[in-house]
């Protein structure tokens, strides 16, 4: 599961970490870097046509069916990865794969009531990422979803379910053509854990202290 991560990086930098790929639809004004992104919210998102934005979250496929507003949804920001080839992720997984850059990514623990947050953060302080499905929504344009596999040793300490992590080689050959063996849980050593502060849990809260851990 991953439902709140980070984008520690500017707009420019994560332009120069991706290769300058910039999609005709960025906007000029971004809010990166973020600290706390949430569902609902617009991320950079990388396609085939480059780095632009979506909404995180697809609506509920089979609400929008029983007639329910796009906007009032339920927001899917996790898709299963064992379920790419199933209904509602089989075309977009045929036709609109996506790569969700982030620096860092936030799970939590509960001790005695208490919702305590840890950040999964690359070792090197560089970008992960996320391997997404994206579609067109009416109503709310272009939305997206991070896809999920089972936890690796590391991250299965806070969560059995982590997002599925491309290495950058295999971003391009996810964005070309639809290979489901690059949707997998990854070997150790990819990321780092560390507490976090408790501020995280209120998505108002956006800050570099965020990072600053206030429980053992």
């Amino acid at each position: 599961m991953c439902g709140r991560y980070a984008i520690t990086v500017t707009w420019e930098r994560l332009r120069e970490l991706l290769g300058g790929q910039v999609g005709s639809e960025a906007p000029l004004v971004v809010p990166v870097p973020s600290f706390n992104i949430a569902p609902t919210q617009q991320v950079p998102v990388l396609t085939d046509a480059g780095l632009s934005w979506m909404r995180w979250g697809i609506p509920a496929p089979w609400e929008i069916k029983k007639g329910k507003e796009a906007a009032k949804a339920r927001p899917l920001v996790n898709a299963q990865g064992e379920k790419l080839e199933r209904w509602p992720w089989k075309s977009s997984f045929l036709t609109r794969r996506a790569v969700v850059p982030a620096t860092d990514w936030y799970e939590w623990i509960v001790r005695d009531g208490a919702r305590l947050p840890v950040r999964h953060s690359a070792p090197d302080e560089g970008l992960l990422f996320f391997a997404g499905l994206w579609r067109e929504q009416a109503g709310l344009g272009p939305c997206v979803t991070v896809l999920t596999v089972d936890a690796n040793a590391t991250a299965a300490r806070v969560h059995p379910r982590m997002p599925a992590l491309l290495t950058r080689d295999e971003v391009g050959l996810w964005l070309a053509s639809p290979d489901a063996s690059l949707v997998r849980s990854v070997e150790e050593g990819r990321f780092v854990q560390a507490p976090a502060s408790t501020r995280v849990n209120s998505y108002k809260n956006n800050d570099p202290e965020l990072f600053t851990p206030d429980w053992e």
